[in-house]
Order: C-alpha cells, then structure tokens, then sequence
C-alpha cells in the first residue's frame, strides 16, 4: 500500500472520497505520482523475487489507465536490468474508457492527457 501525500485522483467531479480530478493536476504533479508509484512497484517487485528466489511470470495492471503505464516502465527498467520481459496484463473498466472517450471527443473538462499515453 502506498501513501498518498494529497487526496486519492479520480476521472470525475463526483467521488465520495476525493474531489482531486486527474485533469487538474499539473504534468509535474503527474510525473512524480508516477516516479513515486513506479520506484515502489520496482522495490516490491526486487524484494518479493529475493524472499522467494522466483520471478514474476507475468504482472497485472488493474485499471487501464495510471497503473499499466507504472507497470510499463518497471518492466522496462528490469528488462534494462537483465531480467526477462514480464508480459503485462491490464484490466480496463468503464470508468477508463469514459476518460478516454471523453478526450477524444474533445470535452473541455477532459483536455487530451491521457488516452496519448495508451
């Protein structure tokens, strides 16, 4: 689990828990929560693989959006690191898609960010 230092990122402007939209954050803002995610994926990913002495046969992204780019760059930092290629799995939901076709359809609330980086 990892601590946030802000509320929880969300697509839409209604969520119980937060009211921090993705599209209000800045990229600088975006880059570290990824950073952030990615360095701690990684870390887990080492220290689970030491304990057991295995690899990992394949990873899985729930959600199609945040987390199968975190995944995409801890699997390229450990290709670039000597281990094998991990084939990712990525689950995708509606709430995703409506962001992405919200992007697409050019939604002033939704400014094409995300649905690129697919």
């Amino acid at each position: 689990v990892a601590k946030l230092p802000h509320k929880i990122p969300i697509c839409e402007s209604v969520s119980p828990v937060s009211d921090k939209r993705w599209h209000g954050m800045s990229d600088a803002e975006i880059e570290e929560y990824l950073k952030r995610l990615e360095d701690l994926c990684y870390e887990q990913m080492a220290l689970g693989e030491k304990e057991t002495g295995k690899t990992y046969d394949f990873a899985i992204a729930h959600h199609c959006f945040l987390n199968q780019v975190v995944m995409q760059r801890v699997i390229k930092k450990r290709v670039e690191g000597g281990k094998a290629k991990t084939p990712l799995v990525a689950f995708c939901h509606g709430t995703a898609l409506k962001m992405f076709n919200l992007e697409v359809k050019g939604d002033p609330e939704y400014p094409m960010r995300f649905k690129k980086m697919m």
